[in-house]
């Protein structure tokens, strides 16, 4: 058996060459390699330099030990044992890591090691993922005593963050605990979080089980998962903490935290993967590099809302703006028709990227209104013409100043951007990819700064950011993704596919990014795409081989191709995201009740057949 030591000393150490064998471990001769790990790193994050570190090592154990302190005495536990990892004793259900700990070197790969998190959090964050995964923990009481994970109280960002990624109540009971030393025994969690942080809880359980079970198998038809499964995983999760209760003082479950935990830890995601377009139909420049010619795909789509008449009881003259396709670089020949109501187009803005309708509701129907639209969309190769629009970053607190400026140290190493435009804007393209991963949640802001994590809309706000604060402009755009894969076939040759995407609360909009480059014009710039690779993949999320080895296989060119490309399984909208009422007008300040009733009655739907598509194995040779 051959071990690494990964030693967390307090200097920085520009060196990841292993030492020499150490043969002063007990049990082991000759059998320990030492490879030394900041502590903390001027502009990189913990996180960083133990990944920088650790893979540099060998061995079938990665053992993490602070500096200065002898490594310790595991024959007795490592030699015999099944175990995948072995730490000191933990409270709780929580796996709470702190050096010195072992981990297996498979089990440190299959998890991508560590994330960037504040509060140093990154070992916490690491010690729930193994249990998630199901990891075989040894809780070594013997070995060490028990030390907590974090020396100071949490504040909220951190609390958010390790949330985010593990939605479990407990978490919030934890970070409550760590940030108080004498709490009332009576008092509420909820109450007890805003005291302390100043915020309420950052969930708002609302669904019951079967409504969230439904929403989730409706996607696509026939469903990505059934209702009932779903549903069974769902009560998986809430064993763990993952629901609220309502006003009744029924169970209600919180619907972007809930998304996350499927995502995360069920084959829900293995079944997204398996209907990406992308995936399946890669355009020529994603399948053969940036010297291939684009692709041109044929939509035809309906966009429908529909509203139960119930949920608009009370409500003060309703109405509900939807956005409109429009013409540009990479859609053209766009026509829109078969209204509903008729009088539909009566509502269109003068930009003709939006139109507000009024609700009219009716005893005993929904109400519905949509359109259909037909339009020719081109893989995103063109560039708009400039200059660029001078404009200025929002005003920040002076608290998220600091985060982005420690944001843009680490990127940069603390010195000057890179000289090349391109080359700057790439380099926060991926750090952002690597430290910023994919996260569901209806929280607006500058959230991927609060909890290093978030949806499109918010990496894209954080891109935009870094790159005003290098020196370079960018904007938004917005449109809909295709959808979830419902059928395919071939007509008269050419390659066709039908497409589903529901949605509850809000459109279904996706936002990339355009940075405006001097010698290109405004390129597009989008994290989407990327969310099919392995950067999602869990020990649990993918479990059919194949798919994991093609998520493998394409990571890399997609994170190559949606630099510059976007691509054409899309409709465009206006140029600019509008602030758009994601659910019906007219609700009663400060109700939150029927707020949530008015948006959970409130369905959104784009249907789309796509014809055109590439033919063939979608094969990658890297």
């Amino acid at each position: 058996m051959r071990l690494s030591a990964v030693v967390l000393e307090d200097a920085v150490g520009d060196s990841i060459a292993p030492g020499k064998p150490d043969a002063s471990a007990e049990g082991f001769p000759g059998m320990w390699e030492r490879c030394s790990c900041a502590r903390k790193p001027r502009f990189t994050s913990p996180a960083d330099e133990k990944n920088r570190v650790w893979p540099a090592t060998r061995g079938e154990w990665v053992l993490f030990v602070e500096g200065g302190r002898e490594l310790p005495p595991l024959a007795r536990f490592l030699a015999p044992i099944d175990a995948d990892v072995v730490c000191p004793e933990s409270p709780r259900s929580a796996v709470i890591l702190r050096p010195p700990f072992a981990i297996r070197r498979t089990l440190l790969e299959a998890l991508g090691g560590f994330q960037d998190l504040p509060c140093g959090l990154d070992d916490v964050d690491l010690g729930l993922r193994a249990q998630e995964a199901g990891a075989s923990i040894l809780r070594a009481k013997d070995w060490v005593g028990f030390a907590s994970a974090v020396a100071r109280p949490l504040d909220l960002e951190g609390v958010i963050a390790l949330f985010t990624r593990h939605p479990f109540a407990w978490i919030l009971e934890w970070g409550c605990e760590r940030s108080e030393a004498n709490p009332n025994p009576g008092e509420p969690m909820a109450q007890r979080f805003a005291r302390i942080f100043g915020r309420p809880v950052p969930y708002q359980g609302q669904n019951s089980l079967k409504e969230l079970a439904d929403h989730f198998a409706e996607r696509a038809e026939p469903p990505l998962l059934p209702s009932h499964e779903i549903a069974r995983q769902l009560e998986h999760a809430e064993a763990s903490g993952l629901y609220g209760t309502g006003p009744a003082g029924d169970r209600r479950f919180e619907r972007s935290h809930a998304a996350n935990w499927l995502v995360s830890n069920t084959i829900y995601f293995e079944s997204i993967a398996e209907r990406n377009l992308c995936l399946l139909f890669p355009p020529p420049r994603l399948r053969g590099g940036p010297e291939a010619e684009p692709l041109a795909i044929a939509i035809e789509g309906r966009y429908e809302v529909e509203v139960d008449s119930p949920s608009l009881v009370g409500l003060s003259s309703p109405s509900l703006s939807l956005p409109l396709p429009v013409e540009g670089p990479e859609q053209r020949g766009l026509a829109l028709f078969a209204f509903e109501p008729s009088d539909f187009e009566a509502f269109i803005d003068e930009t003709r990227a939006t139109a507000r309708l009024p609700l009219r509701p009716e005893a005993g129907r929904p109400v519905r209104i949509g359109y259909s639209f037909r339009c020719t969309v081109h893989e995103g190769t063109t560039r708009s013409a400039g200059p660029a629009t001078p404009g200025r970053a929002p005003p920040l607190s002076p608290a998220y100043q600091s985060r982005l400026d420690a944001v843009f140290a680490s990127i940069f190493g603390g010195g000057a951007p890179d000289a090349n435009p391109r080359a700057r804007a790439r380099r926060i393209y991926r750090w952002i990819l690597d430290h910023i991963p994919c996260r569901r949640s209806d929280r607006l802001g500058l959230f991927a700064l609060d909890a290093r994590a978030g949806n499109c809309a918010h990496r894209v706000r954080l891109f935009s950011l870094l790159c005003h604060r290098s020196g370079l402009e960018a904007r938004e755009r917005f449109g809909i993704p295709a959808g979830d894969l419902h059928s395919q076939g071939i007509l008269d040759g050419r390659q066709w596919a039908v497409t589903v995407y529901r949605e509850r609360i809000h459109p279904p909009i996706h936002v990339w990014a355009e940075v405006f480059l001097e010698d290109e014009g405004w390129m597009p710039v989008d994290f989407f795409g990327t969310d099919s690779g392995q950067r999602m993949m869990t020990p649990q999320n993918v479990r059919n081989p194949s798919t994991r080895a093609r998520l493998r296989a394409w990571t890399a060119r997609l994170d190559d191709y949606y630099f510059g490309n976007v691509d054409p399984y899309r409709v465009h909208f206006g140029q600019k995201p509008k602030s758009l009422g994601a659910i019906p007008s007219g609700v009663p300040d400060g109700n939150i009740e029927t707020i949530w009733k008015v948006a959970w009655g409130t369905r959104h739907q784009i249907r789309t057949r796509l014809s055109g598509l590439p033919t063939g194995t979608p094969e990658v040779n890297l």
